[in-house]
């Protein structure tokens, strides 16, 4: 777009409407409420789907990984004002 004499600053402007659009789109038509105490086996399916990208190979091993994870996060959660909130200070993430 530079190349074509766009000024940054309408490239700019222009990301930010497609990221508002987006966010518009996900919380209107994608978004689901879920119950955590009863939905554990969704919070696990999108543990194991984000951990798909890091390089965990095999399905057993994510699916184990994902169990931890959900487990850990129900822990340190606390429900407020109808809401769950995880402070994540109470997280420690390790990377290898």
């Amino acid at each position: 777009l530079i190349e074509k004499n766009v000024a940054p600053a309408v490239i700019i402007r222009g990301y930010e409407k497609a990221m508002k659009k987006a966010q518009n789109i996900i919380k209107e038509k994608l978004a689901f409420k879920l119950d955590v105490e009863k939905d554990k086996a969704t919070l696990e399916q999108i543990a194991f789907i984000a951990m798909g990208s890091k390089g965990i190979g095999e399905t057993k091993t994510r699916k184990k990984l994902a169990e931890i994870v959900v487990k850990a996060c129900l822990q340190v959660a606390e429900k407020r004002d109808g809401k769950y909130m995880i402070d994540k200070d109470l997280i420690k993430i390790e990377k290898k």
